[in-house]
């Protein structure tokens, strides 16, 4: 078997190993007692539109989550909840190679779809809460969602920038980018700030390259601006920020922000299996000349910059630790931003190249650290865990038990089974042995029940 061929069948292995028990833990996917109820119960009640805003109102200036949340979580009750792990998957795959044919033009068809299994398996695993990602909507559609928006919208600007279509063409896919700004500035807070300043920059740099930027430019930036100020002086924003003595420090947020950066950047840098991968990806570019005009000494530092932006947000906002779902995107930048540097170093400095493709030892210690980073990978020790044991299957079932135990019940008060079956790679929350609990509520509400409690464990 050639080296070709066998360079592939890894790729698929990887992929297989990686994105596999993923996609098999979407068969057991419910939605989650955080948050789903409660928008399900008032856009049934009250509807998308009325619900929307009144969390506009009282609790975030997101309006375009907002919208998602109540559009779509228990619609139906158990089958979309099991969907939209693969359909974030089929996007992430999607806009990863759409990025990787925009970055690297002299990648073949063949290249491309291997580097993206390997990509996408890659953010996949390393992910540090797959559950708040992949599996829970809340989490996915400020979080995920907006990342996988935001890389497609860097593909259509770059396609905007183009003089060889069609005029018509042109002018829609400046449309679907106006659309792709209102929907990332209405998702999160970090999109919005990530969204202004791509597009401010863009239009600095062509003010800058050719003394004008562009009325379409400029009016994308304005467009921005606009929805942007509507997010910031919203009223579920500004009590938000008011909740926390924190939040609304610049200084503060910029310090915790940086040194988040540096930890979380080193502590991923180091890892084996990015480690090993980096030397496999150095080796994709034996064949290209080399490019001495590429800059790269600000590369690293930019990606550094990166993830303070990306952390910033959650800081000036709440003043707190990031959660995970913060890291979650933080990390889906890290890996592009670090392969993307990697790139340029390879078609930078030749030497670089040849000492890795010349060289059977770069190529062994690529695949050793590819091998230990999956044999210590704990998401993938957790997605097989909680398939092996059954612990998913268990979930599932106990769930689907206690939905029909609430419909058929006559009473108003009932009592159901607390979860015995807990598989970190798909719960977030349950409901509290607290009646009064939100979670409780909201799905008793749902159910069009008084109160949910949970019986005592025995």
């Amino acid at each position: 078997m050639s080296i070709v061929r066998l360079s592939r069948l890894a790729a698929w292995l990887f992929a297989a190993l990686t994105v596999g028990p993923l996609v098999l833990m979407s068969c057991y996917n419910h939605p989650s007692a955080a948050d789903d109820y409660c928008f399900a119960y008032m856009t049934r009640d009250h509807g998308a539109w009325y619900s929307t805003k009144f969390y506009f109102d009282y609790w975030t200036g997101r309006y375009f989550a907002s919208y998602l949340f109540h559009l779509t979580p228990l619609l139906p009750l158990v089958g979309f909840a099991k969907v939209l792990p693969l359909l974030t998957l089929a996007l992430l795959g999607g806009v990863l190679y759409d990025l990787l044919a925009a970055a690297f033009p002299f990648f073949s068809a063949k290249r491309l779809f291997t580097t993206t299994l390997v990509g996408l398996g890659l953010l996949v695993i390393g992910t540090p809460g797959i559950a708040e990602a992949f599996f829970w909507s809340s989490g996915n559609y400020v979080y995920t969602l907006p990342t996988i928006l935001y890389l497609h919208l860097l593909v259509m600007l770059h396609r905007l920038q183009s003089r060889r279509e069609a005029r018509w063409l042109h002018t829609l896919r400046l449309v679907y980018v106006a659309y792709l700004v209102f929907a990332l500035v209405g998702l999160s807070e970090m999109f919005l700030l990530l969204t202004a300043l791509t597009l401010g920059g863009l239009w600095a740099w062509q003010l800058y390259r050719h003394r004008r930027p562009g009325l379409p430019l400029t009016l994308l930036l304005i467009w921005a601006a606009g929805w942007s100020l509507l997010v910031i002086k919203s009223p579920g924003n500004a009590g938000r920020i008011g909740d926390n003595p924190l939040g609304g420090n610049i200084p503060y947020s910029l310090y915790q922000a940086s040194f988040k950066a540096v930890v979380t950047g080193l502590r991923w840098a180091a890892s084996p299996l990015v480690l090993g991968l980096t030397l496999l990806w150095i080796s994709f570019f034996s064949e290209r000349k080399p490019l001495p005009k590429l800059p790269f000494v600000a590369l690293p530092a930019g990606l550094l910059g990166l993830l303070v932006l990306l952390y910033f947000p959650n800081y000036y906002g709440i003043g707190i630790e990031p959660p995970t779902r913060v890291y979650n995107v933080a990390w889906h930048f890290f890996v592009l931003g670090w392969f993307g540097v990697w790139a340029v170093a390879a078609m930078r400095f030749e030497g670089l190249r040849l000492m890795v493709s010349r060289r059977k030892a770069p190529y062994l210690a690529a695949l050793l650290g590819v091998g230990a980073g999956l044999f210590v990978s704990p998401n993938l020790f957790m997605l097989i865990r909680d398939l092996r044991l059954g612990t998913a299957r268990a979930y599932d079932a106990q769930l689907s038990q206690r939905y029909r135990q609430i419909a058929q019940s006559r009473a108003d008060t009932v009592q159901v089974l607390p979860l015995t079956a807990r598989p970190a790679s798909l719960l977030v929350e349950d409901i509290q042995q607290n009646p009064a609990f939100l979670w409780n509520k909201c799905e008793a509400t749902y159910f069009r029940k008084k109160a949910l409690v949970l019986q005592p464990n025995p």
